[in-house]
């Protein structure tokens, strides 16, 4: 059998084996899986500084609070195994799942099984939250087909008509693209060509060359991973007034401060809308990553609701989660009967002659549907810190006189 690779962290050390609660305590023992070198650095560094805000502000409480990691090397069996000793864990809460989908299929089917909490911040594929009832799954991000879904208004509500679609093969971007393709109407957008992700970067000049001469006007990108910098770079070279709309896969800090002008006119749908200067917890900073953001939250909504209820029993936790939902900091969440998320409006965000703009896209299941721009202004590029980690964002009036000296 192979030994689990435990990694913890040097600055809780200590704390990881005792706990930050005293004797006589209720106890709350959160496993965190997935794999550092797939998911982001800033998760981790969220969920680390959850844990000593937890301390610090339940020390008193009578909570014992434990965190432990759990690198599942991206491998399956690897993922199985460490899930397996988890859920015959008796003295384990909760799992957060791993950073891989196919794993942490395996941890829904287990872990709900066992009586086990599991929180999913990564992605799921849409079938594995539809196939049952899971009465203590909780899923934190947007499905393909939510997704999807947002691509498809925002791709009707820009000015670009004639789109086609560029996509990877796997389960959760095939996912995006059929909801992309059933969620719409063809006047407010026509698909007029659609190629395999592989193809375009084989074949770039004759593709690029088609879509001149079909009229091309917009562009559907889903990248496998960091593939899909190049190939904008590459589209926008061509085509420069290019229209493309992506999921988060595009969504990269360095990569849009490095190469801003390739970056205009592309929007990504963004599980996070985070207002950077309206957080109650996360006040020592006023500059977020998004995933550090959801790290903090996914970690918290669970000791949160514990003690929110006086309780460390999983079906007491679930059972709250459930019936009130939770309000973290930037991201609020209510779930269906089988933990799937339950959103009235989806958030994404473009560039558009260097700003940022942010847009709100209504859930089909509510009374008005479509995209509406939700700032009041266009928020200056190197303000909007949230995602693009600049320095400390300006109050109002502060950019209010800044523009006003421009002026």
């Amino acid at each position: 059998m192979k030994k689990l690779k435990l990694c913890t962290f040097l600055f809780a050390a200590a704390a990881l084996l005792s706990g930050c609660g005293g004797r006589d305590t209720k106890t709350i023992n959160i496993a965190v899986t997935g794999s550092p070198e797939e998911y982001s650095e800033y998760f981790e560094q969220g969920i680390k500084e959850a844990y000593e805000d937890v301390c610090s502000e339940y020390k008193d409480s009578g909570f014992d609070i434990k965190l432990e990691f759990y690198d599942d090397l991206d491998n399956y069996e690897t993922g199985a195994e460490i899930t397996e000793n988890l859920v015959n864990d008796s003295s384990v809460t909760a799992i957060i799942g791993s950073s891989s989908p196919d794993i942490c299929e395996n941890q829904i089917y287990n872990t709900d099984k066992a009586g086990k909490i599991l929180v999913c911040p990564h992605w799921v594929y849409d079938k594995t939250m539809e196939e049952g009832k899971y009465d203590k799954v909780f899923y934190l991000n947007y499905s393909g087909k939510n997704t999807g879904y947002v691509m498809r208004k925002m791709a009707e509500c820009v000015s670009a008509k004639k789109w086609a679609l560029c996509y990877a093969d796997d389960k959760i971007s095939m996912d995006e693209i059929k909801y992309f393709l059933s969620s719409g109407n063809t006047e407010g957008a026509q698909v007029v060509d659609s190629v395999k992700i592989n193809t375009l970067m084989s074949d770039f000049d004759r593709i690029s060359d088609r879509w001149r001469l079909l009229g091309v006007e917009g562009v559907v990108l889903i990248p496998y991973d960091d593939e899909g910098f190049d190939i904008l770079y590459r589209l926008k070279k061509t085509m420069p007034k290019l229209c493309v709309i992506s999921d988060s896969c595009l969504d990269d800090n360095e990569e849009i401060k490095t190469h801003l002008q390739d970056f205009e006119n592309v929007c990504f749908v963004d599980r996070f809308n985070l207002n950077t200067i309206s957080s109650h917890k996360l006040k020592d900073n006023l500059v977020y990553d998004t995933w550090q953001v959801h790290g903090y939250n996914t970690f918290r909504i669970i000791v949160d609701t514990a003690v929110e209820n006086n309780t460390d029993s999983c079906e007491e936790i679930a059972a709250a989660l459930h019936k009130n939902g939770y309000s973290g900091e930037f991201e609020n969440f209510k779930f269906s009967e089988n933990g799937s998320p339950v959103y009235d409006e989806f958030f994404c965000y473009g560039i558009n002659n260097g700003y940022v703009e942010e847009y709100v896209v209504s859930s089909d299941e509510a009374e008005e549907s479509g995209l509406k721009e939700i700032s009041a202004d266009n928020v200056k590029f190197n303000r909007y810190s949230a995602y693009l980690q600049e320095a400390p964002l300006q109050t109002e009036q502060e950019n209010t006189q800044g523009q006003n000296a421009q002026n």
